[in-house]
């Protein structure tokens, strides 16, 4: 499956003293993943969110604009592909599949465009 690492296999995981957490893969190399939240002053300059997060297992997710004809995969922390569609024609949202609560990435692909995000699933 495309998790969108460099690679599908995960060696390591390991978090640095700035809180930045580094996904070693086999044979490529490195992946930086960076967590936070943005400041009051920040924004999120990300042409599509998604919301509510977090969200419920059986829940609706929304999209903040309609896509066309998305594909959409959910992955775990260690990059196992839980739940992979195609969707045709518009979308504004979807129903989270039935998954055990906690941490996961969200990869959203629409035409030539792929946005990830973390989303927490209660």
């Amino acid at each position: 499956a495309d998790s969108g690492l460099p690679e599908d296999y995960i060696l390591s995981l390991a978090k640095d003293a700035n809180g930045a957490v580094w996904i070693g893969t086999f044979s490529h190399g490195l992946v930086k993943l960076t967590e936070g939240y943005l400041d009051i002053n920040e924004q999120d300059n990300r042409p599509l969110k998604v919301y509510p997060n977090p969200v419920e297992s059986n829940g609706i997710l929304r999209f903040s604009k309609m896509l066309s004809n998305p594909s959409i995969t959910i992955s775990t922390a260690t990059a196992k592909v839980v739940f992979d569609e195609e969707f045709s024609g518009t979308v504004d949202a979807f129903t989270i599949p039935n998954l055990e609560s906690g941490a996961y990435f969200i990869r959203i692909e629409e035409e030539n465009t792929s946005v990830v995000f973390r989303v927490i699933i209660s």
